[in-house]
């Protein structure tokens, strides 16, 4: 069976989504109607309901703690989906919207807006490379500017062994020689 589709504005957020999945699951839990729901919120008809759970109308922000009581969703998560779904354009879960900073001097935050994602999302090839920064007390040495970054690209084209093994010492040998005379 697939999913009907109405064209409603609000349809396809995760918002209307959470709404309608709590909506049904009142009912099967505990056989609560949206016509009961409603008069619980204080609403005199259940349109209302039915509009914001099929995406027909906006769910609105100042009741979501009410609707997250009742229908027992995370408040949090439900209101975060509901900014997102009156307000697309902007990105709430990169915001940073901690009250506190979670670090004395704020790096982890830095470092977080920096990846754009917390860093326990990171991929992780992107992790061993913050570990072996992290473990390696002289790391700076490890990094190349975007000037050197060409030069290091075509030795480990040259010898695909670099990256692994290095270079032998007959290698560095020929590859100074080389080096030497042309400077």
């Amino acid at each position: 069976m697939t999913e009907k589709r109405t064209g409603y504005p609000y349809e396809e957020t995760r918002a209307t989504q959470m709404l309608a999945r709590a909506l049904k699951k009142a009912w099967d839990e505990k056989r609560l109607s949206q016509r009961m729901l409603a008069e619980q919120l204080g609403y005199r008809s259940s349109v209302i309901l039915s509009h914001m759970a099929s995406g027909r109308a906006p769910i609105p922000i100042e009741r979501v703690g009410d609707y997250a009581h009742l229908l027992e969703m995370e408040e949090g998560e439900f209101l975060l989906a509901v900014l997102e779904q009156r307000y697309p354009h902007l990105d709430f879960r990169n915001m940073g919207a901690k009250t506190e900073p979670q670090s004395d001097d704020g790096l982890l935050e830095e470092l977080e807006l920096i990846a754009g994602q917390p860093l326990s999302s990171l991929p992780p090839s992107q992790m061993n490379v913050v570990r072996q920064a992290l473990a390696d007390h002289q790391a700076q040495r490890r990094w190349l500017s975007l000037n050197e970054l060409p030069v290091v690209e075509f030795l480990r084209r040259t010898f695909p062994e670099l990256r692994e093994q290095g270079l032998d010492q007959e290698q560095r040998q020929h590859l100074h020689a080389c080096l030497e005379g042309w400077s």
